[in-house]
């Protein structure tokens, strides 16, 4: 018995890439859904079991998801490998987690532009910090999260007045230590 032609082996993986990596996306609250579209419910597990669930899907989340799928496969292979990477990420996240990304999201989206802008310097420079350095500013945040209210005051000053002597990009040297040589 021939299968018909949307149900063969390449369609079907077809139908489960374009879940795989649509799916997570459209599960985030959009300004189109906010008009009612419900986020699809999750693919199945198997793929034989994808066409039916796609084929059940409203014609405005079959056109989203297609839409998006045409997006993935028009992006440079090391942009869809950072997308797969992130969507393994999400899918490992619990639903409280990812209640939390979305809000965060929100929040983010809501920001005027110059904050978001500040916002993705400071994530650009925190992906430039090496392992190590990270690990030292996760420790200094700690420190800093667990002072009073003074002694944030009095290390935030202090870090005012470093700043006000910098000058031309070269850092003045810390009180009590002697500059460079």
């Amino acid at each position: 018995m021939s299968r018909p032609p949307d149900v063969t082996r390449r369609g079907v993986l077809r139908t489960g890439l374009l879940a795989l990596i649509a799916l997570p996306l459209l599960s985030l609250p959009r300004s189109s859904r906010a008009q009612g579209t419900p986020p699809p419910p999750p693919p199945p597990e198997k793929p034989e079991e994808r066409l039916d669930w796609f084929k059940s899907l409203s014609p405005e989340q079959r056109a989203e998801m297609r839409s998006r799928y045409r997006r993935f496969k028009d992006m440079p292979p090391e942009q869809q490998q950072g997308l797969e990477r992130r969507l393994q990420r999400w899918q490992k996240l619990d639903s409280p987690q990812r209640e939390r990304v979305r809000g965060r999201w929100q929040r983010f989206q809501k920001l005027p532009p110059d904050e978001r802008e500040r916002v993705l310097r400071n994530e650009r420079r925190w992906r430039g910090l090496t392992a190590g350095e990270r690990r030292r500013m996760r420790q200094r945040y700690e420190r800093l999260r667990r002072m009073n209210p003074e002694q944030r005051e009095r290390v935030n000053e202090r870090a005012r007045r470093r700043r006000e002597r910098t000058q031309g990009g070269t850092p003045a040297p810390r009180p009590g230590r002697r500059g460079p040589p």
